[in-house]
């Protein structure tokens, strides 16, 4: 079904973007392109896929945390996002679980080994806000979808911010060197990976 969707007239000539690519984003898609014999263009890193692309539809996959490092969290901070973040326990994703309702898991199932301080710090807050506001039960569906919704939220205005740095950078170029050409040569998402 995503295939369909992102092969649509609409969605050529598009960047995709994704955050942290080790988890299955780009992995997933760029499995449903080879097994219907597409063959993209492929720079991958370890277990991360940090850039592929679709020649036909002129549709590049990119990971966002090739060109701006840390953590979602770090990232709003840096950039001066106004979003807060929705967590959610990723230890319970399992398909027993999708149709949970009833009390917030307990905070461990919110902390990952790879987690920073900070982090630990938010979802503690985070999970210790949830339990004191007036809600009604923990749904798995409705919290999954509103802690992808921010993430994508930060994510999305993260590399807006990020552009925004680049094109005044190169205005900066442009007019200390006398730079005439109006060209995009700073664009990190415009061709291959640059930094």
């Amino acid at each position: 079904n995503v295939l369909l969707l992102i092969s649509r007239p609409e969605w050529q000539n598009t960047v995709f973007l994704s955050y942290n690519a080790k988890n299955c984003a780009n992995t997933f898609i760029l499995k449903a392109f080879l097994d219907i014999s597409m063959k993209p263009e492929v720079f991958e890193s370890g277990n991360k896929i940090n850039y592929f692309h679709i020649n036909f539809m002129n549709q590049t996959f990119l990971n966002a945390s090739m060109f701006v490092s840390g953590t979602l969290v770090e990232w709003i901070k840096t950039f001066k996002i106004d979003e807060e973040l929705r967590f959610f326990p990723e230890t319970l994703n399992f398909e027993e679980n999708y149709e949970t309702v009833g009390s917030q898991p307990q905070l461990k199932a919110y902390i990952k080994f790879s987690d920073t301080s900070e982090e630990v710090r938010q979802k503690q807050a985070f999970h210790d806000a949830w339990n004191l506001a007036p809600r009604q039960q923990w749904s798995f569906k409705k919290e999954l979808l509103a802690s992808v919704e921010s993430e994508t939220t930060v994510v999305f205005k993260t590399c807006l911010a990020f552009l925004k740095s680049c094109f005044e950078f190169q205005a900066l170029i442009k007019q200390q060197c006398g730079h005439s050409k109006e060209s995009d040569f700073v664009h990190p998402f415009n061709d291959k990976i640059m930094s």
